[in-house]
């Protein structure tokens, strides 16, 4: 009985005398281009946002996701969510010990506010996901949250350009 590396061999049409295939199990992260060129940072000085101190920058959005829940001391506590979301965001939370309300999304990917504000009761935080690079009506979310003196957690992981 021939073993798998030989069957793949004949298969493949190499014959019974080609060598083994080769596996490799990359062990570091995919390069990005960015990491490829040396950084500009020092000759060009930064520009708002990203001159801000305290700015802390994230390899994962769900990273960011948990240190906004960590900053703001969720843990234990109601935050209003859409009912559409990818997961990984409710994972996240779910894991930092918060409890999710979800409101409506509506047919064209929009936040309904409205059913949020209906839903707010002991809500600590409004969560708010811009999808596939529509961005949602942030006039109306800031108004909310100002209404219930909450602070806006704004998910750009799915804005365009990001």
């Amino acid at each position: 009985m021939k073993n798998t590396a030989q069957r793949l061999r004949v298969a493949e049409g190499r014959g019974e005398k080609a060598p083994p295939p080769k596996r490799t199990v990359p062990c570091m992260q995919t390069t990005w281009p960015h990491m490829l060129f040396p950084r500009i940072a020092a000759t060009v000085p930064l520009v708002f946002p990203f001159d801000q101190p305290g700015l802390r920058y994230r390899y994962f959005a769900r990273n960011a996701v948990w240190d906004a829940v960590q900053l703001l001391g969720l843990a234990g506590k109601k935050v209003l969510m859409p009912a559409y979301h990818h997961g990984v965001e409710l994972e996240t939370l779910l894991a930092a010990g918060v409890q999710p309300v979800f409101f409506r999304v509506d047919a064209q990917m929009r936040a309904d506010f409205d059913d949020a504000r209906a839903k707010s009761a002991g809500a600590a935080a409004l969560y708010v996901i811009h999808y596939a690079g529509f961005p949602q009506d942030m006039h109306a979310a800031r108004y909310l949250a100002n209404e219930l003196r909450v602070p806006v957690i704004e998910d750009c992981a799915l804005a365009l350009l990001s």
